[in-house]
């Protein structure tokens, strides 16, 4: 008996190995092939509900919104009464800009679950568009009383309220929506615009300039928008003293250039209309939401902003780039592409199509994209971004010369300008030119006052280096004090210890680093130079097969195969702590 157990071992043993490539395979081959293959196969299976559902499910997940919608589609036609499945449907329509077919099923949603905002607002707002005002108000009277529909509400009757012609109804609105000191910034700035719109150009001005005063616009859109008013009036002088008060770098970002552009090269300032209003302030609310609340929340109040007012190039910027943090990167291709010509919306159209045709390893077209754009736009912040590409992109000799053109072009030294010396001293760091790129991000953390990123690089580039190793620590460890969850200073603190042949240190927060970034090759080869170190030669050669199947660069495959094959042939810890 003993011996056929032997002989069962002897051949699981021998089998084990099959096994386990069996298993891989599947996990690597087999998976992802019936992954991708998952929704065309419950697309196949007929009008099943929970079959659907998956699909929709599925396809959300996968941030495909048009298959997502099509799926739900059929679901909701099978169950037409389930009012979470209307609600999910009306919910996606919102998300992909389908404001016809979202208002279509809107009624329906309020039949069978009553309490539905959303459901009632674009209601509210189709009829505002139609300017059939007096449904319009009937519908927005109907939203909930909390402090925010309340806000809404008395925006979008003030609105209505002026299209109708009923000034002072309008007045009184807006009044109301002062009194709620809620959102206070996009409530003047919206009653501002309608004052101007009435002729009321004093009372304009000064909710213009209480919100000026704050600060809280400086070099955004808003304070662009009051140039253009100033300069209707007659005021351009102002208005340019303003700027150069408040914002004397003229190309600093596109709003900046925006500013100036305005005062400089005037045009005619049209009177805003009820729709444009009503816009406005859907739109606002969309912007200061996105940093806060879901894109899914968000997305709505742009989407409902730009069916009013087809012109708001700013709204679709703002979907653009919540769509691109949601991951559906080709609707927001299709958005930015939406984005017409001579409007400051395009300058972040085209360098937003630029950074998502990089992410997506269209480098090529990217950079392409972004030197045509340049020649015609040759400003410090297109610049910057183009030199920022080539530094990213490893094309360290040309990211330099832009640097060095923009260090140049600096009148004085302060603190705002720390990216370029940060930036530079990486590219010439990286070009093995290492003296400069000292003296660039030594003086990079002085006029950053010790910002993480700066402390990070130069601390790890003088360990690396096997120099000031202690000073180098120090600086780590003050960055991974900001940002802890930062795996990539993790990274840098352990690979200190492992230079100073510390090496249980070194495991210890390499550990921590591959758990903050699993998927990154520099870090688990790390963290295996460290195993071996520490003795534990299965576990690191485990690590290195773990960075190698992450790694793209054939010279540091080659580097981490000699590895698994021989070890740490050299000791590359570092002269150690005796110095």
């Amino acid at each position: 008996m003993s011996g056929q157990k032997l002989s069962l071992l002897t051949k699981l043993r021998f089998l084990m190995p099959v096994i386990l490539g069996v298993v891989i395979f599947a996990m690597l081959v087999v998976m992802p092939f019936l992954r991708a293959r998952s929704v065309k196969i419950l697309q196949d299976i007929g009008p099943s509900l929970t079959g659907h559902i998956l699909a929709g499910s599925f396809a959300y997940e996968q941030k495909d919104l048009s298959s997502a919608i099509k799926y739900y589609e059929v679901a909701q036609s099978v169950n037409p009464d389930d009012p979470a499945l209307l609600e999910k449907l009306f919910s996606l329509y919102m998300s992909a800009g389908e404001m016809t077919k979202a208002s279509g099923i809107a009624p329906r949603l309020i039949d069978l679950k009553q309490d539905v905002q959303q459901a009632r607002l674009i209601l509210a707002v189709e009829k505002f568009k139609d300017r059939n005002y007096v449904e319009a108000e009937a519908i927005i009277r109907q939203t909930r009383d909390d402090p925010f529909s309340v806000f809404v509400k008395n925006m979008f009757l003030m609105w209505s309220a002026y299209g109708q012609g009923d000034d002072d109804r309008a007045r009184a609105h807006a009044e109301a929506l002062l009194d709620l000191k809620t959102l206070d910034t996009l409530a003047s700035w919206n009653i501002a615009r309608l004052y101007e719109a009435l002729g009321d150009n004093m009372a304009a001005n000064d909710l213009f300039i209480a919100v000026i005063q704050k600060n809280a616009m400086k070099g955004s859109s808003f304070f662009s928008d009051y140039m253009s008013f100033l300069v209707s009036q007659g005021r351009g002088d102002e208005a340019m003293m303003l700027l150069e008060n408040h914002l004397p770098q003229k190309d600093k970002t596109p709003y900046t250039l925006d500013a100036y552009r305005v005062v400089e090269t005037p045009s005619k300032r049209a009177k805003m209309s009820p729709a444009e209003g009503l816009s406005m302030g859907l739109m606002e609310l969309g912007v200061i939401f996105s940093g806060e609340l879901p894109a899914e929340i968000t997305l709505p109040y742009l989407h409902q902003a730009l069916w009013l007012d087809r012109t708001s190039d700013k709204a679709r910027v703002v979907i653009g780039e919540l769509l691109t943090g949601m991951g559906d990167e080709s609707r927001a291709l299709d958005i930015y592409g939406d984005v017409k010509a001579q409007s400051i919306s395009l300058t972040f159209a085209r360098l937003s199509e630029a950074r998502i045709l990089e992410n997506l390893g269209r480098k090529a077209e990217a950079q392409s994209l972004l030197e045509t754009f340049v020649e015609k736009e040759n400003y410090s912040f297109t610049l910057q971004t183009l030199a920022d590409f080539y530094r990213r992109d490893e094309q360290m000799a040309k990211a330099e010369l832009i640097y060095n053109k923009l260090i140049d072009q600096l009148e004085e030294d302060n603190d705002s300008n720390w990216e370029l010396y940060f930036y530079r001293g990486i590219t010439l760091e990286q070009q093995d030119r290492w003296d400069e790129a000292e003296a660039d991000l030594l003086k990079a953390r002085r006029l950053s006052g010790n910002q993480p990123f700066v402390l990070n690089y130069l601390g790890y580039s003088w360990i690396d280096n096997g120099i000031n190793l202690y000073q180098g620590l120090e600086m780590i460890k003050k960055a991974v004090a900001q940002e802890p969850r930062n795996g990539f200073f993790v990274d840098s603190l352990g690979w200190a210890f492992y230079r100073m042949k510390d090496f249980g240190a070194a495991v210890q927060f390499l550990e921590k680093a591959t758990e903050l970034e699993p998927d990154d090759p520099e870090i688990i080869d790390h963290l295996g130079d460290a195993l071996w170190q520490s003795g534990r030669q299965i576990e690191a050669r485990y690590q290195w097969r773990r960075a190698l199947s992450l790694e793209d660069d054939a010279t540091k495959q080659k580097e981490i195969e000699e590895k698994i094959d021989y070890g740490v042939i050299e000791d590359a810890a570092g002269p150690g702590p005796a110095i």
